[in-house]
């Protein structure tokens, strides 16, 4: 049994990290239905509760940009 002292999941020498998305897989539902900024603000305003009355997921993959 040999030992690397690469850490899991380390590109080798000369090769490029994959994108972070593709370690899930492709989406089901690939045009969900959105939500405006101006109903999200009226949900709050009107005492909704995130998580409890309604649960708000960020499916955009370049939302770190």
């Amino acid at each position: 049994m040999s030992l690397s002292a690469e850490a899991p999941g380390k590109p080798e020498a000369g090769k490029q990290a994959p994108p972070w998305h593709q370690a899930y897989p492709p989406p089901k539902v690939t045009d969900p239905p959105s939500v405006s900024r101006q109903e999200l603000l009226r949900l709050f305003r009107e005492g909704e509760v995130a998580g409890k009355d309604f649960v708000l997921v960020d499916l955009r993959r370049n939302d770190y940009e």
